[in-house]
Protein backbone atom coordinates (compact mmCIF):
# COMPACT_ATOMS: atom_id res chain seq x y z
CA UNK A 1 0.00 0.00 0.00
CA UNK A 2 1.92 3.20 -1.09
CA UNK A 3 1.12 6.64 1.19
CA UNK A 4 1.12 9.94 0.21
CA UNK A 5 4.61 11.28 1.30
CA UNK A 6 4.86 14.03 4.28
CA UNK A 7 6.01 16.52 2.14
CA UNK A 8 3.63 16.01 -0.48
CA UNK A 9 0.67 16.79 2.30
CA UNK A 10 2.41 19.53 3.83
CA UNK A 11 2.98 21.38 0.39
CA UNK A 12 -1.33 20.34 -0.63
CA UNK A 13 -2.05 21.58 2.74
CA UNK A 14 -0.49 24.85 3.14
CA UNK A 15 -1.69 25.94 -0.13
CA UNK A 16 -5.04 24.64 0.44
CA UNK A 17 -5.15 27.37 4.06
CA UNK A 18 -4.46 30.01 2.13
CA UNK A 19 -8.30 30.63 1.40
CA UNK A 20 -9.87 29.35 4.32
CA UNK A 21 -13.35 30.49 2.50
CA UNK A 22 -16.82 29.44 3.47
CA UNK A 23 -16.77 26.47 5.92
CA UNK A 24 -19.60 24.25 4.51
CA UNK A 25 -18.01 21.19 5.59
CA UNK A 26 -19.53 19.53 8.79
CA UNK A 27 -15.58 17.55 9.96
CA UNK A 28 -13.03 19.06 12.15
CA UNK A 29 -9.78 17.54 10.69
CA UNK A 30 -7.16 19.44 9.11
CA UNK A 31 -6.71 16.07 7.34
CA UNK A 32 -7.89 13.06 6.39
CA UNK A 33 -7.08 9.45 4.16
CA UNK A 34 -9.01 7.61 2.27
CA UNK A 35 -8.77 3.71 0.83
CA UNK A 36 -10.92 1.47 -1.29
CA UNK A 37 -10.74 -0.81 1.86
CA UNK A 38 -11.74 2.20 4.03
CA UNK A 39 -15.65 2.44 5.77
CA UNK A 40 -17.40 5.66 5.76
CA UNK A 41 -18.46 5.78 9.68
CA UNK A 42 -17.81 7.97 12.15
CA UNK A 43 -14.60 8.30 13.68
CA UNK A 44 -12.96 7.15 9.98
CA UNK A 45 -9.99 9.66 8.50
CA UNK A 46 -6.83 8.33 10.60
CA UNK A 47 -4.13 6.23 8.34
CA UNK A 48 -5.05 3.42 10.53
CA UNK A 49 -9.03 3.68 9.93
CA UNK A 50 -9.58 5.49 6.32
CA UNK A 51 -12.75 6.65 4.95
CA UNK A 52 -14.09 5.48 1.78
CA UNK A 53 -15.30 7.96 -0.33
CA UNK A 54 -14.45 11.34 -1.58
CA UNK A 55 -17.67 12.62 -1.06
CA UNK A 56 -17.96 11.31 2.58
CA UNK A 57 -14.57 12.55 3.31
CA UNK A 58 -15.50 16.07 2.45
CA UNK A 59 -18.89 16.63 3.99
CA UNK A 60 -18.29 14.64 7.04
CA UNK A 61 -15.02 14.28 8.42
CA UNK A 62 -12.63 17.45 7.04
CA UNK A 63 -12.87 21.02 7.69
CA UNK A 64 -12.73 23.47 5.14
CA UNK A 65 -9.55 24.70 4.22
CA UNK A 66 -8.45 20.73 4.81
CA UNK A 67 -6.68 17.78 3.12
CA UNK A 68 -8.11 14.14 1.58
CA UNK A 69 -5.04 11.94 1.60
CA UNK A 70 -5.47 9.00 -0.99
CA UNK A 71 -3.81 5.78 0.56
CA UNK A 72 -4.46 3.08 -2.36
CA UNK A 73 -5.88 2.62 -5.93
CA UNK A 74 -9.82 2.75 -6.09
CA UNK A 75 -12.55 4.17 -7.05
CA UNK A 76 -13.55 7.17 -4.70
CA UNK A 77 -16.91 8.11 -6.54
CA UNK A 78 -18.36 11.19 -7.34
CA UNK A 79 -17.48 14.79 -5.89
CA UNK A 80 -19.57 18.55 -5.55
CA UNK A 81 -16.91 20.79 -3.56
CA UNK A 82 -18.36 22.98 -1.34
CA UNK A 83 -15.57 24.41 0.03
CA UNK A 84 -11.62 25.19 -0.08
CA UNK A 85 -9.93 21.35 -0.02
CA UNK A 86 -6.50 19.34 -1.21
CA UNK A 87 -7.06 16.00 -2.26
CA UNK A 88 -4.10 14.62 -3.22
CA UNK A 89 -2.99 11.17 -4.42
CA UNK A 90 1.14 10.83 -4.45
CA UNK A 91 1.32 7.37 -6.53
CA UNK A 92 -1.46 5.52 -6.49
CA UNK A 93 -4.43 5.32 -8.81
CA UNK A 94 -7.32 7.98 -7.55
CA UNK A 95 -10.07 6.91 -9.77
CA UNK A 96 -13.37 8.62 -10.00
CA UNK A 97 -15.77 6.49 -12.78
CA UNK A 98 -18.42 7.62 -13.32
CA UNK A 99 -21.23 7.04 -16.54
CA UNK A 100 -23.44 10.04 -16.26
CA UNK A 101 -23.29 13.42 -14.72
CA UNK A 102 -20.03 15.28 -13.59
CA UNK A 103 -17.66 12.90 -11.99
CA UNK A 104 -16.52 16.97 -10.34
CA UNK A 105 -18.56 20.11 -9.65
CA UNK A 106 -16.79 22.39 -8.03
CA UNK A 107 -19.63 24.77 -6.36
CA UNK A 108 -16.89 26.77 -3.99
CA UNK A 109 -17.35 30.20 -2.22
CA UNK A 110 -15.38 33.10 -3.91
CA UNK A 111 -12.15 32.69 -1.94
CA UNK A 112 -11.62 29.26 -1.98
CA UNK A 113 -8.87 27.64 -3.21
CA UNK A 114 -9.38 23.84 -4.34
CA UNK A 115 -6.24 22.01 -4.90
CA UNK A 116 -6.54 18.47 -7.04
CA UNK A 117 -3.27 16.27 -7.60
CA UNK A 118 -2.99 12.86 -9.14
CA UNK A 119 -6.61 11.88 -9.66
CA UNK A 120 -7.92 9.68 -13.19
CA UNK A 121 -10.76 10.48 -14.00
CA UNK A 122 -12.88 8.83 -16.18
CA UNK A 123 -16.51 9.41 -17.97
CA UNK A 124 -16.66 6.11 -19.75
CA UNK A 125 -18.22 7.69 -22.88
CA UNK A 126 -21.20 8.32 -21.18
CA UNK A 127 -20.74 11.10 -18.00
CA UNK A 128 -21.06 15.00 -18.88
CA UNK A 129 -18.16 16.51 -17.38
CA UNK A 130 -14.59 15.34 -15.86
CA UNK A 131 -14.37 19.11 -13.72
CA UNK A 132 -17.03 21.14 -13.81
CA UNK A 133 -16.37 24.83 -11.99
CA UNK A 134 -19.11 27.06 -11.49
CA UNK A 135 -17.60 28.95 -8.63
CA UNK A 136 -14.35 28.96 -6.89
CA UNK A 137 -11.73 31.68 -5.94
CA UNK A 138 -9.07 29.35 -7.64
CA UNK A 139 -8.91 25.53 -8.52
CA UNK A 140 -5.18 24.25 -9.20
CA UNK A 141 -5.10 20.65 -11.44
CA UNK A 142 -1.38 18.63 -11.65
CA UNK A 143 -0.34 15.49 -12.54
CA UNK A 144 -4.06 14.04 -13.66
CA UNK A 145 -5.69 12.02 -16.32
CA UNK A 146 -9.39 13.15 -17.71
CA UNK A 147 -10.73 11.34 -20.19
CA UNK A 148 -14.15 9.71 -21.67
CA UNK A 149 -16.62 12.40 -21.28
CA UNK A 150 -19.25 12.39 -23.94
CA UNK A 151 -22.98 13.30 -23.32
CA UNK A 152 -25.85 11.83 -25.17
CA UNK A 153 -26.25 14.96 -26.83
CA UNK A 154 -22.53 16.74 -26.71
CA UNK A 155 -21.81 20.65 -26.63
CA UNK A 156 -20.11 23.11 -24.37
CA UNK A 157 -21.77 22.76 -21.29
CA UNK A 158 -21.42 18.53 -21.17
CA UNK A 159 -18.84 16.23 -23.10
CA UNK A 160 -15.12 18.34 -21.73
CA UNK A 161 -12.99 17.29 -19.57
CA UNK A 162 -12.75 20.48 -17.81
CA UNK A 163 -15.00 23.07 -17.85
CA UNK A 164 -14.48 26.33 -16.25
CA UNK A 165 -18.05 28.40 -16.69
CA UNK A 166 -18.25 30.50 -13.29
CA UNK A 167 -21.47 32.92 -14.05
CA UNK A 168 -19.76 35.82 -11.98
CA UNK A 169 -17.14 36.19 -9.67
CA UNK A 170 -13.06 35.87 -10.28
CA UNK A 171 -11.95 33.09 -10.83
CA UNK A 172 -7.94 31.95 -11.17
CA UNK A 173 -7.08 28.17 -12.59
CA UNK A 174 -3.45 26.68 -13.26
CA UNK A 175 -3.42 23.40 -15.05
CA UNK A 176 -0.11 21.12 -15.53
CA UNK A 177 1.41 17.91 -16.47
CA UNK A 178 -2.38 16.74 -17.43
CA UNK A 179 -3.60 14.65 -20.14
CA UNK A 180 -6.98 15.50 -21.52
CA UNK A 181 -8.03 12.98 -24.10
CA UNK A 182 -11.42 11.16 -25.94
CA UNK A 183 -13.82 13.78 -24.61
CA UNK A 184 -16.82 14.51 -26.99
CA UNK A 185 -16.34 18.17 -27.12
CA UNK A 186 -13.33 19.48 -25.69
CA UNK A 187 -10.26 18.82 -23.46
CA UNK A 188 -10.35 22.17 -22.06
CA UNK A 189 -13.41 24.85 -22.15
CA UNK A 190 -13.44 28.03 -20.66
CA UNK A 191 -16.95 29.14 -20.98
CA UNK A 192 -18.03 32.43 -18.76
CA UNK A 193 -21.88 31.86 -18.81
CA UNK A 194 -25.21 32.47 -17.07
CA UNK A 195 -27.67 29.25 -17.75
CA UNK A 196 -24.88 28.65 -20.89
CA UNK A 197 -25.27 31.41 -23.60
CA UNK A 198 -25.49 34.37 -22.09
CA UNK A 199 -23.07 37.16 -20.55
CA UNK A 200 -21.21 36.63 -17.89
CA UNK A 201 -19.67 39.57 -15.18
CA UNK A 202 -16.96 36.82 -13.99
CA UNK A 203 -13.33 37.27 -14.54
CA UNK A 204 -11.07 34.46 -15.04
CA UNK A 205 -7.65 34.19 -15.47
CA UNK A 206 -5.60 30.54 -16.67
CA UNK A 207 -2.13 29.04 -16.58
CA UNK A 208 -1.93 25.68 -18.41
CA UNK A 209 1.18 24.56 -18.79
CA UNK A 210 2.83 20.93 -19.85
CA UNK A 211 -0.79 20.03 -21.07
CA UNK A 212 -1.41 17.31 -23.37
CA UNK A 213 -5.36 18.12 -24.75
CA UNK A 214 -5.44 15.49 -27.96
CA UNK A 215 -8.19 13.28 -29.42
CA UNK A 216 -10.95 15.78 -28.34
CA UNK A 217 -13.86 15.19 -31.01
CA UNK A 218 -13.93 18.84 -30.94
CA UNK A 219 -11.64 20.96 -29.30
CA UNK A 220 -8.41 20.80 -27.62
CA UNK A 221 -8.49 23.91 -25.81
CA UNK A 222 -11.57 26.35 -26.22
CA UNK A 223 -12.07 29.56 -24.57
CA UNK A 224 -15.46 30.93 -25.87
CA UNK A 225 -18.92 32.23 -24.66
CA UNK A 226 -21.11 34.10 -23.97
CA UNK A 227 -19.22 36.34 -21.94
CA UNK A 228 -20.37 39.94 -21.75
CA UNK A 229 -18.59 42.46 -19.33
CA UNK A 230 -16.31 40.37 -17.24
CA UNK A 231 -12.33 39.32 -18.74
CA UNK A 232 -10.70 36.30 -19.91
CA UNK A 233 -7.24 35.62 -20.39
CA UNK A 234 -6.14 32.20 -20.85
CA UNK A 235 -2.03 31.31 -21.12
CA UNK A 236 -1.05 27.93 -22.76
CA UNK A 237 2.52 27.15 -22.11
CA UNK A 238 3.96 23.91 -23.68
CA UNK A 239 0.56 22.65 -24.54
CA UNK A 240 0.05 20.20 -26.91
CA UNK A 241 -3.63 20.18 -28.67
CA UNK A 242 -3.48 17.84 -31.51
CA UNK A 243 -5.54 15.78 -32.96
CA UNK A 244 -8.32 17.01 -32.29
CA UNK A 245 -11.34 16.69 -34.23
CA UNK A 246 -12.42 20.32 -35.59
CA UNK A 247 -9.20 22.44 -33.72
CA UNK A 248 -6.70 22.49 -31.29
CA UNK A 249 -7.27 25.99 -30.12
CA UNK A 250 -10.34 28.10 -29.94
CA UNK A 251 -10.70 31.58 -29.16
CA UNK A 252 -13.75 32.84 -29.64
CA UNK A 253 -14.02 35.48 -26.48
CA UNK A 254 -11.29 36.89 -24.00
CA UNK A 255 -7.52 36.47 -24.72
CA UNK A 256 -5.42 33.55 -25.31
CA UNK A 257 -1.42 33.35 -25.25
CA UNK A 258 0.50 30.77 -26.76
CA UNK A 259 4.03 29.92 -25.72
CA UNK A 260 6.26 26.67 -26.84
CA UNK A 261 3.14 25.25 -27.87
CA UNK A 262 1.72 22.65 -30.51
CA UNK A 263 -1.13 22.17 -32.62
CA UNK A 264 -1.19 19.82 -35.54
CA UNK A 265 -3.28 17.27 -36.72
CA UNK A 266 -6.59 19.22 -36.25
CA UNK A 267 -9.97 19.19 -38.62
CA UNK A 268 -11.07 16.99 -40.99
CA UNK A 269 -11.28 17.40 -44.78
CA UNK A 270 -11.41 21.47 -45.36
CA UNK A 271 -12.57 22.43 -42.11
CA UNK A 272 -11.57 22.53 -39.00
CA UNK A 273 -8.15 24.58 -37.39
CA UNK A 274 -4.68 24.41 -35.48
CA UNK A 275 -6.18 27.62 -34.10
CA UNK A 276 -9.45 29.15 -34.59
CA UNK A 277 -8.33 32.98 -33.65
CA UNK A 278 -11.44 35.47 -33.59
CA UNK A 279 -9.08 38.37 -32.69
CA UNK A 280 -8.10 37.37 -28.99
CA UNK A 281 -5.39 35.06 -30.08
CA UNK A 282 -1.08 36.01 -29.46
CA UNK A 283 1.74 34.31 -30.20
CA UNK A 284 5.33 34.31 -28.68
CA UNK A 285 6.58 33.07 -31.86
CA UNK A 286 7.85 29.83 -30.47
CA UNK A 287 4.83 27.72 -31.35
CA UNK A 288 4.67 24.61 -33.86
CA UNK A 289 0.88 25.04 -35.74
CA UNK A 290 1.35 22.91 -38.83
CA UNK A 291 -0.20 19.65 -40.66
CA UNK A 292 -3.77 21.07 -39.98
CA UNK A 293 -6.71 21.16 -42.11
CA UNK A 294 -6.03 24.84 -42.12
CA UNK A 295 -3.32 26.00 -39.70
CA UNK A 296 -4.94 29.35 -38.13
CA UNK A 297 -8.42 30.47 -39.48
CA UNK A 298 -10.08 33.96 -38.43
CA UNK A 299 -7.13 36.04 -39.26
CA UNK A 300 -3.26 35.81 -38.27
CA UNK A 301 -2.27 35.52 -34.74
CA UNK A 302 -0.42 38.91 -32.90
CA UNK A 303 2.57 38.77 -31.92
CA UNK A 304 2.71 39.15 -28.24
CA UNK A 305 4.25 41.90 -25.89
CA UNK A 306 7.48 40.78 -24.49
CA UNK A 307 7.78 38.09 -21.66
Amino acid sequence: MKHASPLAIAAAFAFSSLAPGVAHAAGSLKAAWVSGHGINTLGCGSLTNPCQTFQYTHDIVVAAGGLIAVLDSSNYGPLIIRNAISIVDDGGLAGIAIASGDAIDIQAGPTDAVFLKGLHIDGLGTASNGINLTSAGSLTVTNSTIKGFGAPAPGGNAGNGILIDPPSGAVNFTISDTLLSGNSYSGIYVFPSVNFGSGSTATIFGTLTRVEAVNNQLYGVAVSGGNTSGTVSVIANQVNASENVFSGFLQGVGNLYLSRSTATGNGWGHFGAGVVNNGGVYTYGDNSINGNATDVSGGAMTPAPLK
